[in-house]
């Protein structure tokens, strides 16, 4: 169980039923030292209760939803409904939902404030169960105009594309009435895919959520780290009720494993954990941060990524000449980054006349760059770096794979793009990268396998059709036997479903710097127009998934997309926990989002000598940055805290994001930087004083600048031994 000391001051915070009358005959109550949960039946209604006495109203009170398309027929709410208290710590309820048979199960949490609902669904049939859609969780009566609570999504308040999931009752009703998109999708427009049906039905997605109405707070954490599972909220009309919790069909129809439920199987939905506290959203962040750092969603003690170098800006993603890479590793060094990173252009091409660089082939071009183990030699003697290499999955018809690994469609034509889930390429895949690891490189990204829809070769070793989970469990199992081979080797993980632009699996499935199939999550594509990406409030949601996890990022950005005070060099310092950048001359002009600023040769001098005076910064103070607390000061997004546990202080960020100098008064409590009144620590970067328990910042900023103010630091050393 996870202690919680935030939470230590909550008392009397419970789920209980207050005030009825005597239950009905089939009525059990489930009670802790914080949480009550009673639950009756009235017939094909399950009645529940959430409530707190010492919270304002219910959380949820009436009929627990049960709806399905089960083998083409509706059905709605259970049959032969047994509710039972098989011990002290758990409350069971049993019944029927068509032919299915299902089992629901309540655990109550030690030393927390709530409880776990676990859910499975069983097939007594002796045949196939086809599940087209299933919708179950708590109702909560809604007075959209007055209800005083609001839904926030958890762990991304503010989305990847600038939009806000934070909700007031009338405002999430309005948007599932109308006939727009309701969650942010990143279906590549060239996919074949079906509808999603959380779209189709209504459902806003996340990962998880809070209700709440500032003060008194339900989180609902969903977590599933077998199939891809994500919290709903919808709205039924007709009895004006939101329904939160439980489970749901959502994407895809996931978790697609229980789409299908093969005779005499049980199929088990993640749990939901319900917990109660005080506060607002972000105590509740706080919360959902804990319980991933206990499934293993954080950081580890030697946990020290190298900053990195990325050749793409200057070079391209074509066949570079060695001399420019050369070029690039001196550029490298200058600057202060300690791994450099190649982009595509490291691969065989398919042929002398075709240089596309999106191969996926893995294999290194030693005519042109020398065996890859003299380059990392290279690296490491002359210029003091590690390398790093980009890698991709989706590749067209270019000679380099067998014909046989290609997708096949149903009619079993042969479609130009590889099958991820086909056996033989996965296995071949690991050989080619694994040489790779051997030859002594520390990095590689995994890019480009978005999901584009089932395979039916029937040859390939997968279920035909094949299904998301397939296609992620290859992509991710060659990243997980090479991580178990090659111990030293850091991989980033773009999402398996949709690569780029906004997240299709949750941000934690399959991660996990120990035990995990991967290290690192994409900063999604904020590398080509960082500072634009800032201004668009785009980047912001990098300042919610960090108070939500310790997870870690990798991000690489373009300098020329930054202005003269580094503002997306630091926004990124901050907010990603490995960083690379490169673009000294942006001769190569990627710019797939619009061009960016033209800077004279004088310019482009100016903006590396202020990187390299920024990573002198930033290399006394990495260890706050990349091993320490983030701490958010009073939900602001342009406050940023940086802690370390074992040292008083702290690194404040603080960005001043309009196009005008600002002075700004930030208060921030001492216990936050575990210090006590009366002394007061030195600070550098703004005026400082005690005000009681906090300490009182006066911060002077240019236009669409930050600072970096120093709270009683110093140096904090690297963790010991070779940084990953």
């Amino acid at each position: 169980m996870i202690a919680r000391n935030h939470l230590q001051q909550t008392i009397g915070i419970a789920l209980c039923l207050l005030t009825l009358p005597a239950l009905p005959a089939m009525a059990e109550s489930l009670s802790g030292r914080q949480a009550t949960l009673s639950l009756s039946v009235e017939g094909k209604e399950v009645q529940a209760r959430l409530s707190s006495p010492g919270m304002m109203g219910d959380f949820a009170v009436g009929p627990y939803v049960w709806k399905a398309m089960i083998d083409g027929a509706d059905c709605n709410g259970l049959t032969s409904v047994q509710v039972k208290l098989p011990g002290n710590q758990t409350l069971l309820l049993t019944g029927k939902l068509g032919p299915l048979e299902v089992e629901q199960r309540f655990t109550l949490l030690e030393n927390s404030n709530g409880f776990a609902e676990a859910i499975s669904l069983r097939n007594p049939t002796g045949k196939d169960i086809a599940i087209d859609d299933i919708r179950a969780g708590f109702s909560r009566q809604l007075t959209p105009a007055t209800d005083p609570y609001r839904l926030v999504a958890v762990p991304y308040r503010r989305q990847a594309d600038g939009s806000m999931q934070d909700y007031s009752m009338s405002s999430m009703v309005a948007l599932i009435q109308g006939g727009g998109k309701i969650n942010p999708t990143c279906e590549p427009a060239w996919s074949p895919c079906a509808p999603l049906v959380d779209e189709q039905q209504r459902r806003l997605r996340s990962e998880s959520w809070i209700l709440t109405d500032g003060t008194n707070s339900l989180l609902v954490l969903k977590y599933n780290n077998k199939a891809v599972e994500h919290s709903a909220v919808n709205w039924i009309a007709d009895s004006n009720r939101l329904v939160f919790g439980g489970c749901a069909f959502v994407l895809h129809r996931e978790p697609v494993q229980a789409n299908r439920i093969k005779p005499g199987e049980t199929f088990c939905f993640g749990a939901t954990r319900y917990e109660f506290y005080r506060g607002g959203w972000p105590e509740g962040y706080s919360i959902y941060k804990a319980f991933m750092n206990s499934q293993g969603h954080g950081l580890t003690a030697d946990y020290n990524p190298q900053v990195q170098w990325e050749i793409l800006f200057d070079l391209g993603d074509r066949r570079w000449p060695r001399a420019g890479v050369l070029d690039q590793a001196a550029l490298a060094k200058a600057v202060g980054c300690s791994r450099i990173y190649f982009d595509p252009g490291w691969q065989v091409p398919v042929s002398d006349t075709n240089a596309d660089p999106l191969l996926g082939s893995a294999l290194w071009d030693e005519k042109r760059l020398g065996p890859v183990a003299d380059m990392v030699s290279l690296m490491k003697n002359s210029y003091g770096l590690e390398l790093g290499l980009w890698t991709a999955s989706r590749v067209g018809n270019d000679g380099q794979w067998p014909q046989e690994y290609y997708r096949q469609a149903a009619s079993l034509q042969s479609l130009n793009e590889l099958c991820m889930s086909d056996v033989r390429w996965r296995d071949e895949r690991f050989r080619r990268l694994s040489k790779l690891a051997d030859a002594g490189v520390k990095f590689l990204m995994f890019d480009f396998h978005g999901w584009n829809g089932p395979c039916y070769a029937a040859d390939h070793g997968h279920p035909v059709p094949s299904t998301t989970i397939d296609h992620i469990a290859s992509i991710y199992g060659v990243a997980r036997k090479l991580r178990q081979q090659h111990p030293d080797l850091r991989i980033e993980m773009h999402d398996g479903v949709w690569p780029w632009g906004c997240r299709y699996l949750p941000s934690y499935f399959h991660q996990g710097l120990q035990g995990g199939d991967y290290d690192e999550n994409w900063a999604y594509e904020f590398m080509w127009n960082s500072i634009g990406d800032i201004r668009s409030g785009k980047a912001m949601c990098l300042y919610y998934y960090n108070l939500a996890y310790d997870l870690p990022m990798y991000l690489h950005f373009n300098m020329h997309a930054d202005n003269d005070h580094c503002l997306a060099f630091w926004w990124m310092a901050s907010t990603v926990r490995h960083i690379g950048f490169g673009g000294r001359t942006h001769a190569a002009h990627m710019e797939p989002h619009g061009p960016l600023a033209v800077l004279t040769p004088e310019q482009q001098q100016k903006r590396f000598d202020q990187y390299k005076e920024a990573m002198i910064v930033y290399n006394r103070l990495k260890r706050y940055f990349t091993h320490g607390q983030f701490i958010g000061i009073g939900g602001d997004e342009t406050l940023q805290l940086h802690t370390l546990p074992d040292r008083p202080g702290g690194v404040l960020m603080v960005f001043n994001l309009s196009d005008k100098p600002a002075t700004r008064t930030v208060r921030v409590p001492l216990d936050k930087l575990n210090l006590k009144p009366p002394v007061l620590p030195a600070v550098t970067g703004a005026a400082a004083s005690l005000a009681g328990n906090e300490l009182l910042l006066q911060v002077e900023l240019g236009p669409e600048s930050p600072a970096i103010i120093e709270i009683g630091t110093n140096s904090a050393p690297a963790p010991e031994g070779a940084g990953r």
